[in-house]
């Protein structure tokens, strides 16, 4: 697959846990209990596990769709932790500051358009052309905005960025 555009966001996830446990200061802590999480084979889930350095003892996935949901389970204490996204954290932090982070993963390139490398070379700048046309970046805020959480630009991929990202799946 051709990388042929990419969203203009980054994405970073935090583990936080309730500010008043006592018995969780870093991941290894996590050994053997529940995080409130998505579903393998999400990344941040993925990374999440690949950090813990007790693979006798892997924590309990409870894998939940949104942040909002996990720190809901957290507070209810049906987890001994939740993977947030930063942005998610730093919103919610701001008015609450019961939540303490255990882990910060490095930032990531998100979600991006990729065709087939396959394609003829006319139909592929055709299709360049379709995607960063005025007309498909209004239709397209309609996926970036849920998958993001905010309005943001198509932009071309940026080779650093993709690398960065295969680093990361590299060690998983």
């Amino acid at each position: 697959v051709t990388p042929l555009a990419m969203f203009d966001d980054i994405a970073a996830f935090v583990v936080v846990v309730s500010g008043i446990d006592e018995s969780i200061y870093q991941l290894s802590d996590l050994s053997g209990k529940s995080i409130c999480s998505e579903q393998i084979p999400a990344l941040f889930t993925l990374h999440l596990l690949f950090s813990i350095d007790n693979p006798n003892r892997e924590p309990l996935i409870l894998p939940l769709p949104t942040d909002e949901r996990k720190l809901r389970q957290l507070a209810m204490g049906n987890c001994s932790a939740a993977v947030i996204n930063i942005e998610t954290y730093l919103k919610v932090s701001a008015a609450n500051k019961s939540l303490r982070i255990v882990f910060q993963s490095r930032t990531m390139p998100t979600y991006g358009i990729g065709i087939t490398s396959s394609l003829p070379s006319p139909l592929k700048n055709r299709l360049e052309q379709i995607v960063f046309s005025k007309e498909a970046n209004s239709l397209l805020q309609s996926f970036i905005v849920p998958l993001t959480g905010a309005p943001g630009q198509i932009i071309k991929p940026d080779l650093k960025r993709l690398k960065s990202l295969s680093a990361v799946l590299e060690n998983l």
